[in-house]
């Protein structure tokens, strides 16, 4: 017994010998690969050089690294997005869809023709979807529908960047981009370049003038012009309805239904001069339409389009993950471009190139002489002028 016990110690010291040669070896075999010994500082070092590999290889932009968006406990998907459709949808799919993923593990699937009408239409318990773009007086309308939420701006990444006046006055939506409603024109047909809203009413464009549905965004913020134009205001419409009788009587061609007929229009030269966006004017300037956009020497309307999230949506998170990711700055130097809108706050403004700083709001002093109506109120009054519109503008262009 005591020689089996003597074998059996022996045995173990031999093995244990083995076992410190071997880790003896690799340790000699790191340092050979490395070409030093093997210290802490080094592993350090190689842990760093891992950490940037994966911080390299994330398509997540820096607003969004290391901010809370990264903690948070994500909901199944997918995220349901209203979208405009167009050329937004693109830059949502192939620029933000891949980060989103990163972010949150998840999906988003886009409704490209979402509107305002579709979502009162749907109800409360009803909405399609979770997140939806909307112009300003839209998100008024909603809001006064109960149908969107409250916006937590404590989880907007940007939000201590935005301009003062870029905070929707419901506090039902965030600021994603904005442009300017003002005059576009025909370059090759116009005679005279256009300076003021006035010159809608110019014989020289008899016939030849197009403006919005009174349904639209655009739509009351030119009747409220023709009333400040001629006394009245927001507030004091009358004269509104009576300039734009007069219009649709002498100069009006015809009130665009919709984009793509505001498109067609100016494009067949029917339109020689029209009340619109800048962006789509230079999205048609870009296509090869002789159009050019000016701002009217009274101002021009701030076009505002906003993120709002359904009442009915059930992954909020999701939702806050999409919207900061549509803000961010790197991500705005793709969505500017495409649309034609520029971003409503400080620091991509001054990021972008000097072509786009041309066409786009940029500079505080072009963002105090933007016009932001009062669309609480004008929600209260959309009914009542939509169907003056039609009587007292429509239907003298029939006649």
């Amino acid at each position: 017994m005591k020689k089996l016990i003597a074998l059996l110690l022996a045995l173990v010291m031999i093995l244990g010998c083995v076992a410190c040669s071997s880790n003896t070896d690799t340790s000699t075999n790191d340092s050979q690969t490395s070409g030093d010994t093997a210290t802490d500082d080094t592993a350090a070092t190689d842990d760093t050089a891992a950490e940037d590999s994966t911080d390299s290889d994330s398509l997540l932009p820096d607003s969004i690294k290391g901010s809370f968006l990264e903690d948070l406990e994500y909901e199944e998907g997918p995220l349901v997005v209203g979208s405009w459709g167009g050329s937004l949808d693109p830059v949502l799919e192939e620029v933000i869809l891949p980060q989103f993923k990163e972010l949150t593990g998840q999906e988003f699937i886009l409704d490209p023709s979402y509107s305002s009408t579709k979502m009162i239409a749907e109800g409360s318990g009803n909405t399609s979807v979770d997140v939806a773009i909307m112009g300003d007086s839209e998100v008024a309308d909603l809001a006064a529908f109960d149908l969107v939420t409250d916006i937590d701006f404590s989880k907007i990444v940007m939000d201590e960047y935005f301009y003062d006046i870029a905070h929707d006055a419901t506090g039902k939506g965030v600021f994603f981009n904005w442009g300017r409603y003002g005059i576009c024109y025909r370059t090759d047909l116009c005679e005279t370049v256009p300076t003021s809203w006035a010159d809608l009413w110019d014989d020289e464009y008899a016939g030849h003038v197009a403006i919005n549905r009174m349904s639209s965004t655009a739509g009351k913020q030119l009747l409220t012009m023709a009333a400040q134009l001629n006394g009245g205001d927001q507030y004091n419409i009358d004269p509104g309805f009576e300039a734009l009788g007069d219009l649709a009587e002498n100069n009006l061609f015809a009130v665009g239904e919709s984009t793509a007929m505001m498109n067609q229009m100016i494009t067949s030269g029917d339109v020689m001069i029209a009340a619109w966006w800048d962006g789509r004017t230079y999205e048609l300037k870009n296509s090869g339409v002789p159009v050019d956009y000016v701002t009217p020497e009274e101002g021009a309307f701030a076009c505002i389009n906003e993120w709002v999230i359904s009442k009915d949506c059930q992954c909020p998170n999701l939702a806050y993950a999409f919207i900061n990711l549509c803000l961010d700055p790197e991500n705005q130097m793709s969505i500017t471009p495409a649309t034609g809108y520029g971003p409503c706050d400080t620091v991509s403004g001054e990021m972008l190139p000097d072509e786009l700083k041309e066409r786009v709001i940029d500079t505080p002093e072009e963002v105090e002489t933007l016009i932001i109506l009062d669309w609480p109120y004008i929600s209260t009054q959309n009914a009542t002028w939509i169907e003056r519109a039609d009587k007292e503008i429509v239907a003298k262009i029939q006649q």
